[in-house]
């Protein structure tokens, strides 16, 4: 129990659990443009969907951050 304070979380494994769990209130996702090639997807085989609603976008020349 966080006991109503904000608990981060890196990494697609951690977070694609949180996310199955229904643990998660927001999201925060860094864009880069670089194909790495391997690696955890983070939004596949998720049970029955989840909705997301896009709260903003910030944009650089390296990166885009999506809450």
């Amino acid at each position: 129990m966080a006991n109503a304070k904000d608990i981060k979380l890196g990494g697609a494994s951690p977070g694609k659990q949180a996310l199955a769990a229904g643990l998660c209130d927001e999201i925060l996702i860094h864009v880069a443009p670089y194909l790495v090639g391997g690696g955890v997807r983070l939004f596949d085989a998720l049970p029955d969907g989840i909705r997301l609603e896009k709260l903003s976008v910030r944009e650089g020349p390296l990166v885009t951050h999506l809450r």
